[in-house]
């Protein structure tokens, strides 16, 4: 991780450029300070192991929070695969379910001539 001393010029500075990270991952140490991480495209800030698995076994849940759970995910998986065939992304509906957007939709438009 990179340190900073809380100048927001610093995380506008490590977003910007032609190399820039799809986001940031800023954290705040006990002493005050804060430490930001770039993310690539791709990358996750959610530790499967270390935070998703502990947090599904420290509660019982029910068998339908269950099945919910994976029906997300198989649904996710399912639009992120006809989207990269595609030459799209998925983005989540508000109310459930997956658009798929395609890259070439928001390129610009170059007229020619008058």
């Amino acid at each position: 991780m990179a340190s900073s001393n809380s100048n927001p010029n610093d995380f506008v500075a490590a977003l910007s450029g032609i190399n820039a990270p799809r986001a940031l991952m800023v954290t705040l140490n006990k002493d005050g300070t804060l430490e930001y991480m770039p993310l690539s495209q791709g990358q996750s800030v959610l530790n499967i192991r270390a935070d998703l698995i502990d947090h599904l076994n420290d509660y019982p849940h029910t068998d339908e929070w269950l099945i919910n759970l994976r029906d997300y995910v198989d649904e996710r998986l399912a639009a992120r695969n006809e989207a990269s065939a595609t030459g799209g992304v998925c983005i989540p509906k508000q109310g459930g379910g997956w658009n798929i957007a395609h890259i070439n939709a928001f390129q610009p438009v170059t007229m020619i001539g008058n």
